[in-house]
């Protein structure tokens, strides 16, 4: 995916179903060098892409990062608002949050190459946000700068949308030519709290996405920033297990921060 020396010139010499088959192995950003023999869905993607990242060399220390348990991790945007990227409206006023699924923990100590692969910026510290210059697009990057178990947000209701009584909302990931629609149990309430309406996904909520080879679930929540609740994991031994502390995760619930000693924090089972 991540072609170093690939010229313009080289590729306008070659007949156009070759072009067209090297273009399906370029990566997004690399796309936006041939824009004219990219179809409408692989020209978009790659634009929204291309409203972020000025480089790729962030994104490729993440993919040359491989932990196959529970999985690799992966690139990917979330939220509501990437129909927004894809309609006239382009980024301004657009709200996102950019995840890794990367359980090992390396990722954020490449935080310094990840902030100089960005578009010009503004970068709001206190909520772990930034501002894209030229686009206007908000991008919410906690977990691609801190190792965390949660995704903390002033308003996680800003990443979905509630239609006839239904939750919604879409990712992207990195390499793919369109979004992935998430809905019915791809989002949902933790047990141990009200899941009526939009009230569940205002303050605290779990979404199913992957990892980078698209079968192991990561579960991920998201938390309204104050909240004094967090997840709990719910474990039952397993004799036959060989590593770790001998029990798998079966479900999860909401605790409170002074639980935090009894049980332990994750994400994923």
């Amino acid at each position: 995916m991540f072609y170093k020396t690939l010229r313009y010139d080289t590729m306008e010499a070659l007949p156009y179903n070759i072009k067209e088959n090297i273009i399906k192995y370029l990566s997004p950003l690399k796309r936006l060098i041939f824009p004219k023999w990219l179809n409408k869905h692989q020209f978009s993607t790659s634009a929204i892409w291309g409203m972020i990242f000025e480089t790729e060399d962030w994104i490729e220390l993440v993919y040359k990062n491989d932990n196959p348990n529970p999985g690799s991790p992966v690139v990917c945007l979330l939220g509501d608002d990437l129909n927004k990227l894809y309609s006239a409206e382009r980024g301004n006023g657009a709200y996102l949050t950019l995840l890794v699924n990367d359980w090992s923990g390396d990722i954020p100590y490449h935080k310094e190459t990840f902030f100089a692969s960005l578009k010009k910026h503004t970068y709001d510290k206190q909520w772990e946000e930034i501002i894209l210059h030229e686009s206007g697009l908000r991008l919410q990057i906690s977990d691609a700068v801190r190792s965390l178990q949660h995704i903390t947000l002033q308003d996680p209701s800003r990443l979905f949308n509630e239609s006839n009584g239904v939750i919604n909302s879409s990712v992207l990931y990195y390499g793919s030519d369109f979004p992935t629609h998430l809905g019915g149990d791809q989002i949902k309430g933790v047990e141990g709290f009200p899941l009526e309406g939009k009230k569940f996904i205002s303050e605290i909520c779990m979404v199913k996405l992957r990892f980078r080879a698209g079968e192991a679930v990561a579960n991920r929540f998201f938390i309204r920033e104050g909240s004094k609740q967090l997840v709990v994991c719910l474990r039952r031994t397993n004799k036959d297990k060989d590593s770790g502390d001998g029990t798998n995760v079966v479900g999860f619930r909401v605790g409170r921060i002074d639980e935090a000693e009894a049980f332990r924090v994750c994400d994923s089972f």
